[in-house]
């Protein structure tokens, strides 16, 4: 290992690794591709509201917590895939374990999200609900159009 990269170096070559990783789950990975959207409206959001600093940190933090354990668990999925097809407990109970960790970190934003829901304002409470309600016909078409590529792309496999 006398050729391993350090300082500056090390950094750079660190950010590409992570810059390939996130390319990988974009290209590979419908759940995460479907999360991007929710977080940058969650974002859009958590910095539109009038919350404290603390509040929109958390508000953020909870979902940027979703994508990287999403991210964690398509990296226990590839790995197992490449491990071998046959079924085997070990493999069924890693990917179980992955799926876990993804919904414990969902219902956690969730939580976060609705307990400051109660720290808005009743107008601010007014316009979020009716912006949510006019962006859940674009949020549906969007989720169909990657359902369908999903189910094209499996039938072409």
């Amino acid at each position: 290992m006398a050729n391993q990269a350090t300082g500056l170096t090390h950094i750079i070559k660190a950010a590409g690794y992570s810059y390939k990783g996130l390319s990988a789950a974009r290209q590979h990975e419908a759940a995460f591709r479907r999360g991007m959207v929710v977080t940058v409206l969650a974002i859009i959001l958590a910095v539109w509201l009038d919350v404290g600093a603390i509040a929109r940190i958390l508000l953020i933090g909870s979902v940027a917590l979703v994508m990287i354990v999403e991210i964690l668990n398509s990296a226990i999925e590839a790995v197992v895939d490449r491990i071998g097809s046959e079924h085997h407990e070990l493999s069924g109970r890693a990917k179980d374990m992955g799926s876990a960790a993804v919904s414990l970190a969902i219902v956690l934003a969730l939580f976060v999200w609705v307990r400051s829901y109660g720290s808005i304002s009743a107008d601010e409470r007014r316009l979020l609900t009716d912006f949510l309600f006019i962006l859940r016909f674009p949020i549906r078409a969007y989720l169909y159009i990657l359902t369908a590529r999903l189910y094209k792309q499996q039938g072409t496999e």
